[in-house]
């Protein structure tokens, strides 16, 4: 009884440590849209609703490269590109 406790505490916990350590990123779509943590969006968000919209691609394309997301990355280069935007 003692050995079955034991094993089912550690398969809860080795569940509980590989959810910790997993990648948040890796449970989104990869669609060319970068994952922002909270505060980068909101600066991004806050820089869209002044009417800046130069200053939100340019903080969302940073970020994207940033995160190391090639895909991303390169959408929003050709967006920015299309809009008439240098970084």
């Amino acid at each position: 009884m003692k050995k079955i406790a034991q094993y089912c505490l550690g398969v809860l916990l080795f569940g509980v440590l590989m959810s910790a350590c997993a990648d948040p990123r890796k449970n989104y779509p990869r669609s060319g849209v970068a994952y922002l943590p909270n505060k980068e969006l909101s600066k991004v968000t806050r820089a869209a609703v002044a009417g800046d919209r130069v200053a939100a691609y340019k903080l969302y394309l940073h970020h994207g490269m940033a995160m190391g997301d090639p895909v991303a990355g390169e959408a929003w280069h050709k967006r920015a590109r299309e809009l008439g935007i240098k970084d």
